[in-house]
């Protein structure tokens, strides 16, 4: 893997000894073999650094769920996009790649479906069923005063 300099010379990240933030979305990076200092920008080293580092399959049957409301705030619909693999960076953290194939609107994932039917939930407690998810989902949404 590598990054680049101001200049757009490529250095192996494996080089890097020491990073210091700057002004202006800049950073120093301190190179070994030979010593050498050399300016980047902050976002794109972030990228190098933190951005992933590998991937692999997610298990068939594995769902990013996205909610869509109707006018009165309910729980009109729930978007099953299947998930085909997890990246994962440096710091151990995964986010799922999905196959956006006949999603029409921006998905923001808000819950994963497992295999087995288990529901992770981004905002709150986690589900043994999507039928449990999606009561509570629509519970938590319940404005008092409706029937």
């Amino acid at each position: 893997m590598f990054f680049q300099d101001l200049d757009g010379t490529r250095y192996p990240v494996s080089r890097i000894v020491e990073v210091r933030r700057q002004e202006k979305g800049l950073v120093h990076v301190e190179l070994s073999e030979p010593s050498k200092i050399v300016q980047a920008y902050g976002d794109l080293l972030d990228r190098v650094l933190w951005g992933p580092m590998t991937t692999i399959p997610a298990s068939p049957g594995t769902y990013a769920l996205d909610e869509d409301f109707d006018n009165d705030e309910q729980v009109r619909l729930i978007w099953r996009v299947p998930i085909i693999g997890w990246s994962i960076n440096q710091a151990g953290d995964m986010t799922p790649i999905v196959a956006r194939l006949g999603v029409a609107h921006s998905l923001s994932i808000t819950a994963i479906l497992h295999p087995d039917g288990f529901v992770a939930d981004e905002s709150g407690p986690n589900y043994p069923s999507l039928e449990e998810y999606l009561a509570q989902k629509q519970a938590r949404l319940a404005i008092p005063g409706r029937e």
